[in-house]
C-alpha cells in the first residue's frame, strides 16, 4: 500500500517500460561459481576471474554491470598486526561494465590510490546495490571505505555514475545497517532512487532525489511493497520447514518448486522466467542449487555448465524480478 501511495506522488514517479527497443534475444546473465554466464538457449562463460558477482542487465540488454573482487586485497581485515578476520569478510570490490556484443569489459569504480598492506583496512572500498537508471545512461551504487566502517560510521556514499563520459556525482546517506549484513538493496524510477536496508525490527525504504540527493519519503516495517514491473509470475515460499516454494502465472494453477529460497528475474516481454533456488537433487544424491526456466506454463531444468557449480550460490539478472509473496 505504501508504493501504491508512493507512485502518485509527482516527486517520485513509478516504474515505466523503456522507450527504446529491447532485443527480443537479450540474454539471460547469470554468476556461477565467481564468474559471469550468458544463456540464450546455451550457457557461455563471460568472465574468468572467478571474483565477480552481482550482475545488473542494462534497461536495453546491451551491458552488464557488476562487482569485482579487487586484485591483491586480503580476504578479510583484523585489528592485530596479522590481518586476521575478525569474523567475517569485508569485500574490497571494483565495479566494472561489460559489452555484450564486443565480448569487452572495463573497469568504472577501482580501489583508492596508495594502497598497502597496512593501509587496506583505512582507505579499502566496499561497494554494493548496483542498479541502472531507467534509461540505461547512468549506474548507481552504495560505498564505504572499510575504515569508515571499522570506525562504526553510518555515513554511506551514493555514486551516480554517466557511463558515457565518466561523470561521477555523489551524496552521503546515513544507513543504519544491521553491522554484520549489508544487505543494501535500489531501485532507480524516472524521478527517484530508493535505498532498501534490512534491520532486527524489519526494513527501511528511503526515496532521495537523484538531483540534490535529499530524501524525499520513507518507509519502516516488517513488510515494504517494493517497486516492480507489472508482471503476471509471482513466487511464494511458506515459511514451513521442508515446504516447496510455488511459482504462480496468474490464473494458471500455481506450480510446485522441488526448491527452497526460490528467487526469480524474467525476460523483456514477461513471457519467461529463470528461477534459482537450494534443494535436494537426486542427479547428485544431495542438497544443491538448481536453475529452472519457465515458459509457456510448464518449468524445465537448465542444467549448469559445470556440476560442481550446485555447489555455491547463483545469481539471476535479466529484465526484472519476479514478486516474492508471503
Amino acid at each position: 500500500m505504501k508504493y501504491i501511495l508512493l507512485c502518485w506522488v509527482a516527486l517520485l514517479g513509478c516504474l515505466s517500460s523503456a522507450s527504446f527497443a529491447v532485443p527480443k534475444d537479450a540474454p539471460l546473465i547469470a554468476q556461477l561459481s565467481g564468474d559471469l554466464w550468458s544463456w540464450n538457449g546455451s550457457w557461455k562463460r563471460l568472465t574468468y576471474w572467478e571474483g565477480n558477482s552481482s550482475p545488473v542487465l542494462s534497461p536495453d540488454g546491451s551491458k552488464v554491470a557488476y562487482r569485482s573482487s579487487a586484485a591483491g586485497m586480503p580476504d578479510c581485515v583484523g585489528t592485530g598486526e596479522d590481518y586476521g578476520c575478525i569474523g567475517f569478510s569485508f569485500e574490497y570490490t571494483n565495479v566494472y561494465v561489460f559489452e555484450l556484443q564486443s565480448g569487452k569489459g572495463r573497469r568504472i569504480a577501482a580501489q583508492p590510490p596508495g594502497q598497502t598492506p597496512k593501509r587496506w583496512k583505512e582507505i579499502g572500498t566496499m561497494r554494493y546495490g548496483l542498479v541502472w537508471s531507467p534509461d540505461g545512461t547512468r549506474l548507481a551504487w552504495t560505498e564505504q571505505s572499510i575504515g569508515a566502517y571499522l570506525k562504526n560510521s553510518n555515513n554511506w556514499d551514493v555514486v551516480l555514475y554517466t557511463v558515457a563520459n565518466g561523470k561521477t556525482e555523489r551524496f552521503t546517506v546515513d544507513a543504519r545497517l544491521d553491522r554484520e549484513d549489508f544487505g543494501m538493496k535500489m531501485y532507480w524510477t524516472p524521478r527517484s532512487l530508493g535505498l532498501r536496508w534490512d534491520l532486527p525490527f524489519g526494513a527501511v525504504l528511503r526515496w532521495y532525489s537523484t538531483v540534490t540527493g535529499r530524501v524525499l519519503e520513507e518507509a519502516r516495517g516488517q513488510r515494504i511493497a517494493v517497486p516492480t514491473p507489472a508482471s503476471s509470475l509471482s513466487v511464494r515460499c511458506p515459511k514451513v520447514a521442508g515446504a516447496s516454494c510455488l511459482l504462480t502465472d496468474g490464473a494458471r494453477a500455481p506450480l510446485e518448486l522441488n526448491l527452497h529460497t526460490v528467487s526469480g528475474v524474467r525476460s523483456a516481454d514477461g513471457s519467461k522466467a529463470m528461477l534459482q533456488g537450494f534443494g535436494t537433487d537426486a542427479e547428485r544424491s544431495g542438497w544443491g542449487y538448481q536453475v529452472w526456466l519457465y515458459e509457456a506454463g510448464k518449468l524445465r531444468r537448465i542444467a549448469l555448465p559445470r556440476a560442481e557449480m550446485a555447489n555455491n550460490s547463483i545469481e539471476l539478472a535479466w529484465f526484472g524480478e519476479l514478486p516474492e509473496l508471503r
